[in-house]
């Protein structure tokens, strides 16, 4: 299997996984808690790193269920995934 075919089966994969009613809810749950919806900064900046890390996370799992193949593929040419 190629490096393509298994970018492919994993963006299929997340899809199918978040995809789902049970996938769905739980996103939104992580969102809630994974500092998406407010800042993550913090007075102590362990604890805003810890934060950015929780909401790199998140964002990663919303990049691979909402966007195309192409526009994936796009992101990892241009870095975003190093």
């Amino acid at each position: 299997m190629t490096n393509e075919e298994r970018l492919e089966q994993l963006v299929r994969d997340y899809k199918t996984v978040f995809g789902s009613e049970a996938g769905k809810r739980v996103l939104e749950d992580l969102k809630r808690i994974c500092n998406v919806l407010f800042t993550s900064f913090r007075s102590d900046p362990y604890e805003t790193a810890f934060c950015e890390g929780q909401r790199s996370v998140f964002l990663h799992i919303q990049t691979m269920v909402e966007r195309d193949m192409e526009e994936i593929k796009k992101l990892i040419e241009e870095g975003y995934y190093e």
